[in-house]
């Protein structure tokens, strides 16, 4: 006579499968989208990059010093989707208690979070020069009007 035990599954296999499809299928964008504007007006993702990327007067003197926020914040982002918090996320999407679209919600405010904080991290970049701490009453890089910390969202690309 054969022995063993049978596992029926009765479908949960399909419907892990189906969740894990329509999660995989989610691309999220995060950071200073294309045409935000600045407090006051003004394009706001000019303004970043060149914060991001520091840039140079025509003689090659650095006229504003890299602060390379959106680095930072996806090397943080990294790190979080290592975590049992992110695979939480994605427990409760193969598991049916939440939806692709709710779990990337979830995810993109997350990261927004994550990268909000990474500008407010003043301690990451080279300090404001003397004469910009008096002109602006400050010593925070990245802090002067906000703009670009309330201007960073995340967007669902197909």
């Amino acid at each position: 006579m054969k022995g063993g035990a049978q596992f029926n599954t009765m479908g949960f296999d399909r419907v892990i499968r189906k969740n894990i499809s329509a999660l995989a299928g989610i691309k999220l964008k995060v950071g200073i989208q294309k045409g935000a504007t600045a407090t006051g007006g003004g394009l706001i993702a000019p303004y970043a990059a060149n914060n991001n990327f520091g840039t140079k007067t025509k003689a090659g003197k650095t006229k504003i010093p890299s602060r390379p926020f959106m680095t930072y914040s996806a090397d943080r982002i990294v790190d979080w989707m290592g975590s049992a918090a992110f695979y939480e996320v994605v427990n409760m999407v193969i598991t049916g208690q939440i939806t692709a679209d709710q779990a990337a919600a979830r995810i993109g405010s997350k990261t927004v979070d994550i990268t909000r904080r990474t500008i407010r991290d003043s301690a990451l970049y080279k300090p404001n020069a003397a004469m910009t701490i008096k002109r602006k009453g400050h010593d925070k890089p990245l802090q002067d009007s906000m703009s670009m910390f309330r201007n960073v969202k995340f967007v669902r690309v197909s």
